[in-house]
């Protein structure tokens, strides 16, 4: 009778650790099913974002560039201005989807979804999307300016780096033109 109530009580045991096992990967499932519906609402949330913040930036690059262009009149032959106006976008305009998209990425890893939400809630009103214009705006124009501040900031840190090592014999030995050392 022992050996009996001994089997009944294992067929139960092994029922409920397949049906626990059964139980634990549909969890397992459902929790990853969750996670793939968030990762979607977060890209989904981020080309919205992306889309309000970046839609339009071809016309204001176009725009851009026509100043550059024309703040240039004396220096380059029309046809050069021309043609740089007809081309400048068009060959930009993959470099910037690839930006675009690696921004994207970066936007979707370093915000949760409920600052995703408020990032396309406030820019999906009027005020955001003005604030959006003007960002790109400011964006395009501190260009010129964080130019000047690198190449400033890298001839002071290297004038002081050549002052300390000797980065005429180093560029010598980076090329392989250094005579080798007598021993």
């Amino acid at each position: 009778m022992s050996r009996v109530v001994a089997a009944v009580f294992l067929s139960f045991a092994v029922a409920g650790f397949g049906a626990s096992s059964v139980q634990a990967q549909a969890r397992q499932d459902e929790l990853l099913e969750v996670r793939v519906r968030d990762a979607d609402r977060r890209e989904a949330l981020t080309q919205r974002y992306l889309e309000l913040t970046t839609g339009g930036a071809d016309k204001l690059i176009q725009q851009l560039v026509n100043q550059e262009i024309a703040a240039l009149a004396g220096t380059m032959p029309a046809e050069q201005a021309a043609w740089l106006r007809n081309n400048a976008v068009a060959i930009m305009r993959p470099h910037l989807n690839q930006l675009i998209r690696s921004m994207g990425e970066e936007i979707q890893a370093r915000f949760s979804e409920a600052e995703l939400e408020a990032l396309v809630r406030f820019y999906d009103t009027p005020q955001g999307r003005t604030i959006a214009t003007k960002q790109v705006e400011l964006g395009a124009g501190l260009g010129s300016t964080m130019a000047t501040f690198e190449q400033a900031y890298l001839e002071d840190l290297l004038t002081k780096f050549c002052g300390t090592f000797d980065c005429e014999a180093m560029a010598q030995q980076a090329t392989g033109a250094a005579k080798p050392s007598k021993r």
